[in-house]
């Protein structure tokens, strides 16, 4: 909605094509959408109206015209009465407006003890923030920015209201300032798509379509039709804003499907926010709001998941946070902040930091794909009382130190210091995170002074080898039978809908970066990545540790695979291509068996994930030498393509015990594909 005067217009998203009986006709005819984009203008303008944007974008089948209504044409709407424009041959869907809106910022302060150091800025960057503007010359943010802003909104964007990006562009660049992490050695690429009002949130642009700006935003980065690249190098890209005029229901988004597109096409790895429910929740079995900050934390956890479970189709993702190349990052209920502020309004809702904020939008994906995919601290959320009288009703607010993240932030008396912090928090902070992790991820792999063996890796590969790592560590934790107890169903033979269930709420669980980037004498993580032809298959051979055969040591066994599908707008299934990876022998000859704290089968396989873990105690005698055969296979979907797919697999063998994997298997033998 456009911010104007009491009876003016509304603007409104116009999706031009055909709808048919299970799914979107996009007229691929130039000529056909000039006349149907013609005829429509002419049914505006008889409204009172006018047409502000239009943009076609053929590879998503997308045609979108953005107007400019009497705001008594929508009262007709809502009251059901025929309106030309919603009851128009050629129109599609009639939506407001979408933008990207930051969530409420934190109130700024002074702490001193936060100094990062200067280090070198080195090489070309490899992440991108698409953002609002960030303050430039924060002193912890001051030349680590290449801020590319063609459309100059760094000249309206007051000072003062540059929270978001700020915020963001510190957290991805030095990490939670109460963890005192390193800082990044790279520069960060900085295209502000917000802008900064003086008043009101932070958001796009009003007066063009949300999936072109995006769109024109990835093509500039990239290069296209004769311009040059402004950031050849970036590979992630962090877009930590949603559309809360789009939760996800059960069709993807344009801009959803354009991140997919993008993805495909070029490599990138999108880390996108889930989002944040900012309706109140009903907590079921407490009438006042005494009684439930003096009940034991048990029992506030219980209760909060339990009204969770069920509004949960009234807190879904956001758009595009449905997207199936991207990875969806989810809040977890989880910060650094020490000597945490106590208050009679706000308590703490959950005594695990393991779970999601209560805020965090919840999955499923496109046709119950894992979504989101992983979560990363988002601050330790505490909830409000809303309402009492009739049932409890609780509500979510800004941190106020009470909780969060820690990093920089404008100065919000206006006096213009240049060290201001704030506590950051929510799905857009953990996102943050994310993209910092992908990045320590890469640097970890291309360490020129360490012992990696992928430093020749083609580029082409980076964005799914960092996309399988960021998911490789990822675990359940004990809270998962709390949850299947609560998301039902409640007869336990039903296991792989109790963990569909689940997974809504956690996906594939917390990952732990470090894990991820470091070495461990019991553990052995071994990396490959290659292409795939249409219904083809790679083989590896994995040498095991000999010391694990014919032993009960717990062992465990986790397999990891990622890829960017090419898609089909209008196909019901969506996806071209989908790949999975399995011994080829019994996965018990090694003495294991799948874990049942994970989500189910099914739901993993639906997405662009592939993320199973195995475990087990048995002795057994290894059979093929000792060797673990693992195939890697291609099925068509969604019609297929021709395409070769790139994928990045990450298998990792461990032991609970002082066992020497890591030594045994590097002795053996190096992992090879075989065709």
């Amino acid at each position: 909605m456009r911010r104007s005067s009491f009876g003016a217009k509304r603007a409104y998203n116009i999706l031009l094509g055909r709808l048919g009986r299970r799914s979107n006709w996009f007229y691929s005819n130039a000529t056909k959408r000039e006349k149907v984009s013609s005829d429509f203008e002419k049914l505006v303008v008889e409204t009172g109206g006018s047409v502000i944007h239009e943009a076609v974008i053929s590879e998503i089948d997308y045609h979108g015209i953005l107007i400019d209504v009497p705001a008594g044409e929508i009262q007709k709407l809502m009251t059901r009465q025929a309106v030309k424009l919603a009851i128009a041959d050629d129109v599609m869907f009639l939506r407001p407006q979408s933008l990207l809106i930051s969530p409420t910022e934190a109130e700024s302060f002074d702490d001193p003890s936060h100094q990062v150091p200067a280090i070198p800025i080195e090489n070309a960057p490899i992440a991108a923030l698409l953002d609002g503007v960030p303050m430039e010359l924060h002193s912890l943010l001051k030349d680590r920015l290449s801020i590319d802003d063609p459309d100059d909104l760094q000249r309206n964007a007051t000072v003062v209201r540059r929270v978001h990006g700020t915020a963001m562009a510190s957290l991805i660049l030095h990490g939670d300032l109460n963890t005192k992490g390193p800082s990044l050695n790279r520069m960060l690429y900085v295209r502000p798509l917000l802008l900064a009002p003086t008043d009101g949130p932070e958001h796009s642009d009003e007066n063009r379509l949300l999936t072109d700006t995006v769109h024109r935003a990835v093509l500039r980065m990239r290069g296209s039709a004769g311009e040059e690249a402004a950031a050849p190098t970036v590979f992630i890209v962090n877009l930590s804003i949603g559309d809360p005029r789009r939760p996800f229901t059960q069709s993807v988004s344009p801009l959803a499907r354009l991140l997919d597109c993008l993805a495909a096409k070029y490599a990138l790895l999108f880390l996108v926010s889930a989002g944040n429910a900012t309706t109140s929740l009903t907590v079921p079995g407490f009438d006042d709001w005494t009684s439930f900050t003096t009940a034991p934390p048990t029992d506030r956890e219980k209760a909060v998941l339990t009204g969770l479970n069920g509004a949960k189709h009234e807190r879904s993702i956001l758009s595009p946070a449905e997207s199936l190349n991207a990875l969806t990052i989810g809040a977890q209920h989880y910060d650094d902040v020490s000597n945490r502020k106590s208050t009679a309004n706000a308590v703490d809702p959950f005594d695990d930091p393991f779970l999601p904020n209560a805020s965090s939008a919840l999955g499923l994906g496109y046709r119950r794909a894992v979504k989101p995919e992983i979560y990363l601290p988002g601050g330790r959320e505490h909830v409000r009382m809303k309402r009492t009288g009739g049932g409890l009703e609780v509500g979510f607010g800004p941190p106020q130190r009470l909780y969060g993240l820690s990093a920089a932030a404008p100065d919000s008396s206006g006096q213009g210091r240049l060290d201001q912090l704030a506590l950051s928090d929510g799905t857009s902070s953990a996102t943050a995170l994310a993209t910092r992790a992908a990045h320590r991820i890469f640097d970890a792999l291309m360490d020129p002074d360490g012992p990696s063996l992928l430093r020749d890796m083609d580029p082409a590969f980076y964005a799914v080898v960092v996309k399988a790592l960021l998911v490789h560590r990822a675990r359940w934790n004990g809270k998962a039978d709390l949850l299947k107890d609560i998301c039902g169903p409640a007869d336990k033979r039903r296991s792989a809908e109790r963990s569909e269930n689940v997974s809504r709420f956690i996906g594939f669980g917390v990952p732990d970066t470090d894990e991820a980037i470091e070495c461990a004498a019991n553990r052995a993580t071994l990396i490959g990545f290659g292409t795939l032809k249409p219904e083809k298959a790679l083989n590896y051979r994995i040498p095991l540790p000999l010391s694990l055969e014919r032993v009960t040591d717990p062992r465990s066994l986790t397999i990891t695979l990622t890829w960017f599908s090419p898609i089909k707008s209008g196909h019901q299934n969506y996806r071209c291509v989908r790949l999975e990876a399995a011994p080829l022998q019994p996965i018990e000859a090694l003495g294991i068996e799948r874990q049942s704290n994970q989500p189910a089968d099914r739901p993993v396989k639906r997405g662009t994930v592939f993320h199973e873990h195995f475990y087990g105690t048995k002795a057994v005698p290894f059979i093929d030498d000792g060797y673990l055969n693992l195939q890697v296979w291609r099925k068509e979907d969604a019609g297929g393509t021709e395409d070769e797919i790139r994928y990045g697999i990450v298998i990792s063998i461990e032991a609970e015990g002082a066992i020497p994997i890591y030594d045994e298997i590097e002795q053996r033998l190096r992992v090879a594909p075989r065709p």
